[in-house]
């Protein structure tokens, strides 16, 4: 099976739902209304979403929100039943090839008890800004071209 991205589009609401219901990803991603969210993400030319499919089948999420002074933000989720296969590592890393230009700097924030997207970050080449969390309990990661992957 050959993991690929595609752009979110409106179809893909109902499946991304799912996700968003799961109780670990409640734990770490909240979206007072996720359709709203959605529609906002799809009409504004600052966030990048893609699906990760594996055939045919959607399994996870990357999204990215570029601001203005060259850096950029990072998200990702995989459902339930595709996590711990290395799924997150190779639709980030194909995410990030795909939509960040060689100047942009991208940022990454994860709970300190959410160890496999730690290791995803760490192992894409994310580096942490420091070995101690922040006062909300979360570790801050940068990347950059010259960094990670390209």
């Amino acid at each position: 099976m050959r993991l690929s991205l595609k752009t979110m589009t409106d179809v893909d609401l109902p499946v991304i739902e799912t996700w968003f219901d799961d109780k670990d990803t409640k734990k770490r991603i909240s979206i007072d209304n996720l359709k709203t969210w959605f529609d906002h993400v799809l009409n504004n030319e600052h966030y990048f979403v893609s699906l990760a499919c594996l055939d045919r089948t959607s399994i996870g999420m990357v999204m990215l929100e570029i601001y203005d002074n060259h850096s950029a933000a990072v998200a990702f989720l995989i459902a339930a039943q595709y996590r711990g296969r290395g799924y997150s590592k190779q639709m980030l890393q194909m995410a990030l090839d795909k939509m960040v230009s060689e100047d942009l700097i991208v940022t990454a924030s994860v709970e300190t008890d959410n160890y496999r997207s730690i290791r995803c970050l760490e192992s894409s080449g994310f580096k942490r800004a420091s070995s101690q969390p922040d006062e909300d309990n979360l570790f801050h990661f940068t990347w950059r071209h010259l960094d990670g992957l390209g």
